[in-house]
């Protein structure tokens, strides 16, 4: 099995568990490769809310990002200590997306050597409609038109840069928009997904199913199954899993029952390395 969406102790709003913590639980767990990928976010407008990390014990500047040395150099020990065990450790990095940051974002990937980069739209309107507090900041004062609106033409936008492997949990709104919008939040997406996923195809950009959906009661993963089918008939080819994984306790979690309801769907596993998908031939 594999974990492919990790925020260590790197990310401040995770648990500050080490790398090698994880490695130690994900062995613990059955898995067999996992893929760290700590929080890099760009908006300069959030710089004092967002623009920081975690590492060797201190809260430190996020941009410029000198600390992604340090990082490199725990997951290569992390990579080098757990191979014996039959553990692969791959070097990631969650980016979050907003218009305009296209330069920026590229300026970071493209100095490291990273295996993964998912790109996820976390912000609109400079606001965090991820996080729980931030949140009805947006929802209360949009329509459910506008807000799908705004959602899909940024996430749009992340996909035409080329810049990212996969897009992270592709419907997140629904992790907090659903109490201001109701059940109609579910189909959000309708007219907006096609243009999405044409995109997906001609730039060769995968999908995450993110499985920390259940822990927020918004079934199995994000994005919804219906989506994932059309992800499938359109012909997105690569396809990652990961739990988005804030604590120690949550790495792993749901992977198993994803996998199972993902292969019904026709849905096929991919890793990378240096940027370059490898499908996994049995999970």
């Amino acid at each position: 099995m594999i974990d492919y969406h990790i925020h260590p102790g790197y990310s401040i709003d995770a648990d500050p568990y080490s790398l090698e913590e994880y490695c130690i639980k994900a062995l613990e767990l059955g898995l067999r490769e996992i893929c760290f990928t700590t929080h890099c976010e760009f908006d300069p407008s959030r710089a004092d809310l967002d623009w920081f990390v975690r590492c060797d014990g201190r809260i430190v500047p996020m941009h410029p990002p000198e600390w992604l040395n340090r990082y490199f150099k725990d997951i290569a020990m992390c990579a080098g200590m757990f191979r014996k065990d039959g553990l692969i450790v791959k070097a990631g990095l969650e980016a979050g997306f907003d218009l305009g940051l296209e330069r920026n974002i590229e300026g970071v990937i493209s100095q490291y050597p990273f295996d993964f980069v998912i790109g996820s739209v976390h912000c609109l309107d400079h606001i965090a409609i991820s996080s729980e507090t931030e949140s009805p900041g947006y929802f209360r004062g949009k329509n459910l038109q506008e807000a799908a609106g705004a959602y899909f033409r940024t996430l749009a936008a992340a996909v035409a840069s080329g810049l990212f492997d996969v897009i992270g949990h592709l419907d997140v709104y629904r992790r907090h928009g659903t109490p201001f919008y109701g059940e109609a939040t579910e189909l959000m997406y309708q007219s907006h997904i096609d243009e999405v996923l044409t995109l997906m195809v001609k730039n060769g950009t995968g999908l995450e199913l993110n499985t920390s959906a259940l822990r927020h009661n918004r079934g199995l993963f994000y994005p919804a199954e219906q989506i994932l089918m059309m992800a499938v008939e359109k012909g997105v080819s690569n396809f990652t899993i990961g739990s988005d994984c804030h604590r120690i306790s949550e790495l792993g979690r749901n992977i198993f029952p994803a996998v199972e309801s993902a292969k019904k769907i026709g849905i096929k596993f991919s890793v990378y390395e240096r940027r370059k998908p490898r499908l996994v031939e049995e999970m």
